[in-house]
């Protein structure tokens, strides 16, 4: 007998949707991104689909082929993979897991916020305006003139802030959220950003839930998820188990991984396991059962 199929690579959909974009882009535009391309490291040129994807203009994607050599061999590896400086980017209090994964989630789709977070570095366009990202867009220039000198740490804070500003003020929370549990799931799912993909909630009503299996189909087509985590309760509903945490699973050419925000760190994950509430409290912030599930539309 033969050996069994290798399974299908997960597609990347930050370079797949960059791809499409720079093919949209007029003749001389994308000549422009493919001189920029080249300027960079055969390791960092993903980097260009990348920032199309997140929603760049060609002009901020010449700035990070302008800048790129000039940056210090860590900086550069934050900006190829954010959960390099994942314990940097921890949650700050007990309200703040959801602020700190929509951070996440948000850096590992921006290489320009991975490069503002691990530096204070804004991209700058030619004729010298900054490429803010969206997280960016509101704060002044003098906020980020004096976050530009403060730490990973820091920065992170500063953007936990304005997520959880975000996600518990779009929208009255229905039904009740109380303020101690932090993002709520449907908050998570209107601030997510992650390659111009639309996020909605299901919440996970047991082992082998539709939420979980739509989770896990999510992954495997290479998009991220938030997974909510908490504890049994007693009162019988839609969502069985109280959330209390929120970790963020993402889409990894070796499978997925769990990015943990009290910690700050990562562990491995499979869709068997997520789909069978498995993953451990390890991964689950020191919780058993998954409760909620954010996850592209």
């Amino acid at each position: 007998m033969g050996s069994p199929a290798a399974r299908p690579a997960r597609p990347d959909l930050p370079v797949l949707t960059g791809a499409r974009r720079r093919a949209l882009l007029p003749a001389d535009q994308r000549e422009q991104v493919d001189t920029a391309e080249e300027r960079l490291p055969p390791a960092a040129r993903g980097l260009v689909h990348r920032m199309l994807a997140a929603g760049a203009s060609v002009g901020a994607v010449e700035g990070l082929a302008s800048v790129w050599s000039g940056l210090g061999r860590q900086t550069q590896a934050a900006v190829l993979d954010p959960l390099r400086i994942g314990p940097a980017l921890r949650q700050q209090d007990g309200t703040t897991c959801g602020s700190a994964v929509l951070t996440m989630l948000a850096a590992t789709g921006d290489p320009a916020l991975a490069l503002w977070l691990a530096s204070g570095t804004l991209l700058v366009e030619p004729g010298g305006r900054p490429h803010l990202p969206p997280e960016l867009a509101r704060a002044t220039a003098e906020e980020l003139d004096g976050l530009a000198r403060r730490t990973v740490t820091a920065r992170a804070a500063a953007l936990h802030r304005a997520a959880h500003r975000a996600t518990t003020t779009a929208r009255p929370p229905t039904p009740p959220w109380p303020r101690r549990w932090g993002t709520p799931p449907w908050g998570a799912a209107a601030v997510a950003r992650w390659v111009g993909l639309r996020f909605a909630h299901r919440p996970v009503t047991g082992t082998g839930s539709v939420g979980l299996q739509q989770a896990a189909h999510a992954l495997d087509a290479g998009g991220p998820v938030l997974l909510y985590s908490g504890g049994r309760s007693a009162v019988r509903g839609p969502a069985p188990v109280l959330p209390r945490h929120v970790v963020l699973v993402l889409p990894a050419p070796q499978g997925p991984v769990v990015w943990e925000p009290a910690g700050g760190r990562t562990c491995p994950a499979t869709g068997a396991r997520l789909v069978a509430d498995a993953l451990g409290s390890a991964a689950l912030g020191g919780w058993r059962h998954s409760a909620w599930v954010v996850l592209p539309r």
